[in-house]
């Protein structure tokens, strides 16, 4: 699983989802599970949720792309 912040890099993808977490390896896991080689990062979020309140998170739209560049 590549992770990415260029977008130009999945121009040409094929669109998967969106997946978010606080954890990276969670969240390469959760782009894997969608069936993607290739997640573009997008900005950090804070959530609502959790015990502790609001948390920080990572969202990444999830690409799957013929040749992960």
């Amino acid at each position: 699983m590549r992770v990415v912040k260029d977008t130009s890099l999945v121009r040409g993808c094929q669109v998967l989802g969106t997946v978010a977490d606080n954890d990276f390896e969670d969240l390469q896991k959760k782009a894997a599970r969608l069936g993607g080689n290739v997640a573009l990062l997008t900005p950090e979020r804070a959530a609502k949720g959790g015990y502790f309140g609001l948390q920080d998170y990572m969202t990444a739209d999830v690409y799957r792309c013929e040749s992960a560049r």
